[in-house]
């Protein structure tokens, strides 16, 4: 289990359970841990586990998309809303790792937890957004 700080809480990345997101076992799992309601909704619903990887616009001072309107990746307000929002999430750390614990994750599971680490930079020591 690897136990992570965010802004406004904790996350837990479990390997090892063998829970599918939308199983009996997850739902346990997710219920000792008091997760967050919606959160287990949304895992049971789309039969998947999620985690956001980078930080929402208004913590790190940018508009939210939505509010631009419906725009497509090519147009000029929608790349200059994309750098903008990666200029200030490079200032910043979606969580930080407290630690680390039990068995070494199988590959699958490495590899999952090594793109969420780089995505979240979790030991850079940059403030969280």
């Amino acid at each position: 289990m690897r136990t992570y700080r965010t802004r406004n809480g904790f996350r837990l990345l479990i390997t090892g359970s063998g829970a599918a997101p939308s199983s009996e076992r997850a739902r346990e799992l997710m219920g000792q841990v008091h997760s967050d309601e919606l959160y287990m909704i949304l895992c049971r619903v789309h039969d998947t586990y999620r985690a956001r990887l980078t930080p929402k616009p208004w913590r790190v001072q940018v508009d939210r998309f939505e509010e631009l309107g419906t725009r497509t990746a090519t147009d000029d307000i929608h790349r200059a809303w994309v750098e903008r929002y990666r200029a200030a999430s490079s200032e910043v750390a979606v969580c930080r790792l407290l630690a680390s614990t039990g068995p070494a994750p199988g590959p699958v599971e490495q590899q999952i937890i090594a793109l969420h680490d780089r995505a979240v930079r979790p030991e850079s020591g940059l403030r969280l957004a």
